[in-house]
C-alpha cells in the first residue's frame, strides 16, 4: 500500500516538467514572457509531500505493528481463559459421569431390594392366604386387646376408650353386616367406661398438701396437769397453817395413784406438751395419706385419714374453725372412692374372635371345595 502511494506521488510532479519539454515549439518570446509572468514551480514541494507520505506510511506500519502485538496479547489471554474453561468443563463432565454412575448403582440396588421385598410379601400373602378384610380384622383385634390390657393392668380408662373408638371406626370401614354384633358390644363398653365417676386424684393430692401446711397453725388443747396449776397458784398464796399443809401433803399422796380406764382409745405415748412432735406426727400421717392416694391404695389412704382425724380430736381444739374445717375435709376425702369398679370390656373381643374363626373356616372350606373340584 505504501509503494503505490510512493509511485503515485513520484509521477504527479513529473507532469509539469513534461509540459515544459513539449512547449519549446512555441515562440521564444512567449516562453520568456510566461516565465517572467509565472515563476517555475519549486522542486521542494514534491519532496515534502513525499516525506509526509513516507512518514504517514511509517506511522501506519507502526500502528499496525502495535495493534498486532495488542491483538496477540489479547488472543493469548483469551486462549488461556478458554483453556481454563475447557478444563473446568472437562472436570464437571467427569464429576457428572461419576454421579450418574453412582446413581445408577443405587437405583439398581433399590430395584433389587424392592424386588426382594415384593417377593417376600407375595410369599407371606400366599402362606397366610388372608384377604384385605382379614388383615383389618386382625388390626381391630389388636386394638381391642390393647383396650383390655390397659384397663385391667393399669386402670387406664382414657387409653382403653381411644382403642375402642379406633376399633369401631375400622369396623365401620369394613361395612360387613356380620360384624354388627361386635360393634354393638364395643358401643356398650364405651358407654360403661364413660359412666365411671373419675376421682380428681390431682385435686385431692393438692388438698392434702394444703392441709399439711396448715398443721403449724392449728391450736392445741389446754392439757396442763392439775398439779402444775396448784403449784403455780400456791406461789401467790399466803403462808398456810399446819392443818392446811397436812391436807396438801395428803392430796399429793393421793395424786400418786391414778386409775386408767381401758375402755377408751389409748392416747399416743408422746408427751402432750411437746408441740413440735405432735404437729410433726400429724403432718407425717397426712403425707402418708397423700402417697397412698397417688398409688391408689384405698385401704392405706382411708386408714391414714382416720388416724389423722383421731389425732385432731385428741390433741387439737375441735371447737376452733380451723380444726373443725380440717376434720370435715378429712371426712369428705375419706368418702371418695379412689378406685372405682371397672366394667368388663372383653365381650367385644370374644365376639370378634368368634367371627374371625368363622371366616377362616369358610375360607378353608371354599379352598377345599375348589381343590376337590379341580
Amino acid at each position: 500500500m505504501s509503494d503505490e502511494t510512493l509511485k503515485t506521488s513520484s509521477e504527479e510532479p513529473i507532469q509539469p516538467a513534461a509540459a515544459n519539454i513539449e512547449t519549446p515549439a512555441a515562440k521564444p518570446s512567449e516562453t520568456q514572457t510566461s516565465s517572467k509572468a509565472k515563476p517555475a514551480p519549486s522542486r521542494a514541494l514534491p519532496v515534502g509531500i513525499l516525506a509526509l507520505i513516507v512518514a504517514a506510511g511509517g506511522a501506519l506500519v507502526i500502528f499496525d505493528v502495535l495493534r498486532w502485538q495488542q491483538q496477540a496479547s489479547e488472543n493469548a489471554s483469551l486462549t488461556s481463559v478458554v483453556a481454563e474453561q475447557a478444563r473446568q468443563v472437562a472436570a464437571f463432565e467427569v464429576a457428572q459421569r461419576e454421579i450418574a454412575t453412582r446413581l445408577e448403582e443405587e437405583m439398581r440396588q433399590r430395584r433389587e431390594e424392592q424386588a426382594t421385598f415384593d417377593t417376600a410379601v407375595q410369599e407371606i400373602s400366599a402362606k397366610l392366604g388372608r384377604t384385605t378384610v382379614s388383615w383389618r380384622l386382625v388390626e381391630v383385634e389388636h386394638l381391642l386387646t390393647i383396650a383390655n390390657d390397659r384397663l385391667a393392668l393399669d386402670r387406664d380408662r382414657r387409653t382403653a376408650l381411644i382403642a375402642l373408638e379406633n376399633a369401631d371406626s375400622k369396623l365401620e370401614l369394613i361395612d360387613d353386616p356380620g360384624l354388627l354384633p361386635v360393634r354393638k358390644h364395643i358401643r356398650a363398653e364405651m358407654m360403661a367406661l364413660n359412666a365411671i365417676e373419675k376421682p380428681d386424684i390431682s385435686g385431692m393430692a393438692l388438698t392434702l398438701g394444703s392441709l399439711t401446711e396448715a398443721v403449724d397453725h392449728l391450736p392445741l388443747l389446754d392439757k396442763t396437769p392439775p398439779g402444775d396449776a396448784s403449784a403455780m397458784a400456791g406461789e401467790n398464796e399466803e403462808p398456810r397453817t399446819w392443818r392446811q399443809l397436812l391436807h396438801a401433803v395428803w392430796e399429793d399422796l393421793k395424786s400418786l395413784v391414778r386409775v386408767r380406764r381401758h375402755d377408751q382409745p389409748v392416747e399416743p405415748l408422746l408427751p402432750p406438751d411437746k408441740e413440735w412432735y405432735l404437729r410433726q406426727n400429724l403432718r407425717l400421717k397426712l403425707e402418708q395419706a397423700r402417697l397412698a392416694l397417688l398409688s391408689r391404695d384405698t385401704v392405706l389412704f382411708r386408714q391414714s385419714l382416720t388416724e389423722s382425724g383421731r389425732w385432731l380430736t385428741i390433741f387439737f381444739d375441735p371447737q376452733t374453725p380451723a380444726v373443725a374445717s380440717l376434720s370435715k375435709t378429712l371426712a369428705d376425702l375419706g368418702r371418695v372412692e379412689i378406685n372405682p369398679e371397672l366394667p368388663d370390656i372383653s365381650a367385644s373381643l370374644r365376639e370378634l374372635r368368634g367371627q374371625m374363626r368363622r371366616l377362616d373356616e369358610q375360607a378353608t372350606g371354599t379352598g377345599r371345595r375348589k381343590g376337590g373340584g379341580s
